[in-house]
């Protein structure tokens, strides 16, 4: 075999360097961002004379929690969607108590809107009892720190007044409570509301405008559980259960987990308990319990098959 001479071979490879070096130093010089153009709308341009061009994306953030933030890749324009996440979950009472205080999303407020609709669909809240129910006087309400009576169950009723108002939640929502063997939320609705009318614990009073203790009712603490599992999302049926019939004749579930306050615990059931009847009347039996949101029920037999789907936090 031939050798080639050493020199030619160490001339060539420096040869090969000294264009690499051209090619890296000329990749890395720029005088202005022109210089830089990369030809997206959704990026800023930078130009530092030593390390070169550099492409950010932009800063799209609008600082509302209630928007996915995106850039049009055609026009640079920021983009901001309603992502139904301040619309479709109910919200805790500690995200009341927030906006009340000036602290919590600066896009949300309790208004004159959502006095109405308390005063109109509420006796706790509503006339005779109460004629002078306001804004002032609901954040009041909501941000005392005084325990009395049964103060804690009226915050939490407050909130769900709040929700119920926003449409986060509604009267025909179904539930599955730990509190009670109410089925809907009108039924906790109602039965809150009722004590606290009953009871005299009236805007209007004492008791929940603050002046003084309230009278204790040991039925406190049941109407301030199922006011709250609401507000949380805790009580919540899963939505949109579609049952279909797969190929082998197995009968498919899936649905989509109910929305609670993740401010205040996890955004999401961990478990699913499924239930069967052969009517909507039931009884209902429960088949499985599945962390997944679907399920496949392998042991289905005959037409007419009705299915719930309750979850387990």
């Amino acid at each position: 075999m031939r050798m080639h001479p050493r020199v030619p071979f160490l001339a060539c490879a420096a040869l090969v360097l000294l264009v690499a070096l051209a090619k890296t130093s000329a990749q890395a010089t720029c005088t202005s961002p022109a210089d830089c153009e990369d030809g997206n709308p959704c990026t800023e341009d930078l130009c530092d004379p030593v390390s070169g061009c550099s492409h950010l994306p932009l800063d799209c953030s609008d600082g509302n929690s209630c928007t996915d933030d995106s850039c049009d890749p055609a026009t640079g324009a920021c983009v901001h969607t309603d992502s139904g996440s301040c619309t479709e979950n109910p919200k805790s009472l500690g995200y009341w108590q927030r906006v009340c205080r000036g602290t919590g999303n600066v896009q949300d407020a309790v208004t004159q809107s959502d006095v109405s609709w308390m005063a109109a669909h509420s006796c706790t809240l509503g006339p005779p009892q109460n004629t002078n129910v306001s804004v002032e006087l609901i954040c009041r309400i909501l941000t005392n720190t005084y325990r009395y009576g049964c103060s804690d169950a009226a915050q939490e009723f407050l909130a769900l007044s709040l929700n119920l108002s926003r449409g986060r939640v509604s009267f025909t929502d179904r539930i599955d409570s730990h509190c009670t063997d109410h089925t809907t939320v009108a039924q906790s609705y109602t039965d809150a509301d009722h004590h606290l009318c009953n009871d005299q614990l009236v805007l209007g009073g004492t008791s929940l405008s603050g002046g003084g203790p309230g009278t204790p009712n040991p039925y406190c603490e049941l109407h301030e559980c199922e006011c709250r599992e609401i507000n949380q999302g805790r009580a919540l049926h899963v939505h949109g259960l579609i049952v279909s019939r797969l190929a082998n004749g197995d009968l498919h579930l899936a649905w989509i987990p109910p929305l609670g306050d993740a401010d205040d615990f996890s955004a999401t059931p961990g478990r699913y308990r499924i239930w069967r009847a052969t009517t909507s009347g039931g009884p209902f039996v429960q088949i499985a319990e599945v962390a997944d949101t679907s399920f496949d029920d392998t042991a289905a037999v005959g037409e007419r098959l009705v299915y719930d789907v309750t979850p387990v936090w």
